[in-house]
């Protein structure tokens, strides 16, 4: 049973991901094949089944790969295989959410008084005041709901997944604010799940609806709210499964076993499936918003002064709305990692550089010491 861990890993483990970019400087007529080392030299320092990593500017894109999509089998991976996003999918909520800022419809400051009136009698009073903004940059206070036990203790909510979070939402406000004394950010799912359910009221289409609406289509990516191997490619093994680590050992999590299912009404904090070249492309938005060379074509999605925003951190966490934001070896760098439990993907950005990469991988353990076989695999 995956545990659900639908939030970011450490900083610290972030790092790894900062030095392949710095790393991968050669001509692209070499760089598959450096890549394929690189994915090889991680898949056997961490036994991980699968590994895929893709490197990729405004304009070029290269990845390799290495490993099997399902432990024991003989399916290689080829880096063109879904992986499940986990958390990652948190920027593209915040795109969605910032192409309703843009069209007038919501404002990154309002307060949740305002936007859920009905339910500002029965809220706390700590979260009147909170913002949109401090949803999606985790400043709210809301429950973090960021593993399989905080999921069983919920309440149960009915309805499809909008009715779901609309539940949820009234729930989650009336509950003691989770944040340690003193902190001004404390990671939470619940906060993206509240913010994209006032996105669904005021919108008057599901999450899942918008999401496809405003980032998804213009980006040709098909909406996969499931884990990649759902229905018969978990037994043709067109898709990688996932795997958790389990008193030493890897082990294969069924995507289609009940026990196993995502909560969908959880989807907007970490719930998608894509291959790499399509995650790359929500990727390469940030990158060319960066670097200013975002235009009127549609598939651009807002403005530059927007993506800006989006990676601007808003808290000592160095969380913006999107991810992290900080200076690497003097590189100003977006950067972040998620897990729902049985993946690993990782992201960094380099505008400056003109410079992007994603390592995935089909296997997660969540340990100092997986973290610690990775960095120190790229580090050496």
């Amino acid at each position: 049973m995956p545990s659900f861990f639908i939030r970011s890993l450490s900083i610290r483990s972030l790092m790894f991901v900062f030095a392949i970019t710095l790393a991968l400087n050669s001509p692209r007529a070499e760089a598959s094949a450096l890549l394929d080392q690189k994915a090889q030299a991680l898949q056997t320092l961490t036994g991980a089944p699968g590994i895929a990593v893709a490197v990729f500017s405004t304009n070029d894109f290269d990845q390799g790969a290495a490993g099997v999509r399902k432990l024991d089998s003989t399916a290689l991976m080829t880096g063109n295989e879904q992986f499940h996003l986990g958390s990652n999918l948190k920027a593209m909520t915040a795109i969605t959410i910032a192409t309703m800022v843009e069209a007038g419809q919501l404002t990154w400051n309002a307060k949740l008084r305002d936007l859920l009136p009905e339910q500002a009698a029965s809220m706390r009073p700590e979260y009147l005041d909170k913002t949109l903004l401090d949803l999606l940059t985790h400043k709210a206070g809301v429950v973090g709901v960021l593993d399989l036990p905080s999921i069983l203790a919920l309440p149960s909510f009915s309805g499809n997944p909008r009715q779901q979070r609309a539940e949820f939402t009234a729930w989650a406000l009336t509950q003691t604010p989770d944040i340690a004394p003193g902190a001004d950010a404390q990671y939470s799912n619940g906060g993206l799940t509240i913010a994209a359910s006032i996105a669904e009221r005021v919108a008057n289409q599901s999450y899942e609806a918008l999401l496809s609406a405003k980032v998804l289509n213009p980006l040709a990516i098909p909406a996969r709210f499931i884990w990649p191997a759902t229905g018969p490619a978990a037994t043709a093994l067109t898709q990688p499964w996932g795997h958790v680590r389990d008193k030493g050992q890897w082990i294969p999590n069924d995507p289609n076993a009940p026990e196993n299912q995502f909560p969908q009404f959880l989807n907007p904090a970490g719930n998608i499936s894509m291959t790499l070249p399509e995650y790359a492309r929500t990727v390469r938005l940030h990158l060319r918003g960066l670097r200013g060379e975002c235009t009127a074509n549609p598939a651009q999605i807002v403005s530059n002064q927007t993506f800006h925003f989006l990676n601007t951190p808003q808290s000592s966490l160095l969380l913006s709305p999107a991810w992290f934001v900080s200076n690497v070896a003097g590189e100003p760098t977006s950067f972040f990692n998620g897990s729902a439990g049985t993946f690993f993907i990782a992201v960094a950005i380099q505008p400056r550089l003109n410079k992007a990469v994603v390592v995935a991988i089909n296997a997660v353990e969540e340990s100092v010491a997986f973290e610690t076989a990775v960095s120190d695999m790229v580090l050496e």
